[in-house]
């Protein structure tokens, strides 16, 4: 969740990632009527600049409401489409929760724009039960490593969303 929460939304300051939302050059999407609207609008800035969409990353509650949307009265205005709740998706684009982004921001993840770095290990995983007391207390210890960070190439091609008002 750590390295989620870094690789979202770090500030870049030692001992930080430079995260997604903090990259300079990404589109900022103001909160446009509802949260619908507001992600139709952030689809629309992508195609305009001929950018494809792969994924929108949202919090559960912000996922919630647009459940919520699409069972009250006028759902019929959104059941099915754009919303489909069984795949999770928006007008067709894969959608992520994520509680790492924090209230009222959601992203607009476009294709091959953002990766995540990892040095040739990946993780690095430990086990010892060679310290002295751990026979007697039954302990195993177990120490995981990993050096990553995140890489925004293309910066037009990520939309940060407010998701209200």
């Amino acid at each position: 969740l750590r390295l989620e929460a870094e690789l979202l939304t770090g500030d870049g300051t030692t001992g930080h990632f430079t995260g997604i939302t903090q990259t300079s050059g990404i589109v900022a999407q103001p909160h446009v009527t509802d949260l619908l609207t507001t992600i139709r609008t952030g689809l629309a800035t992508l195609e305009r600049t001929g950018y494809e969409p792969s994924a929108i990353v949202l919090s559960s509650a912000d996922w919630m409401r647009l459940d919520l949307l699409s069972v009250s009265s006028g759902s019929t205005d959104v059941r099915g489409l754009p919303i489909n709740q069984a795949e999770r998706r928006i007008w067709g684009t894969r959608v992520v929760l994520s509680e790492g982004l924090g209230s009222k921001v959601g992203l607009i993840i476009g294709a091959d724009s953002v990766t995540v770095d990892l040095d040739g290990r990946g993780i690095d995983l430990e086990w010892s039960a060679e310290h002295s007391g751990q026979f007697t207390k039954n302990e195993v210890i177990a120490r995981a490593e990993m050096r990553a960070g995140v890489s925004v190439s293309q910066p037009a091609a990520v939309v940060k969303l407010a998701t209200s008002a």
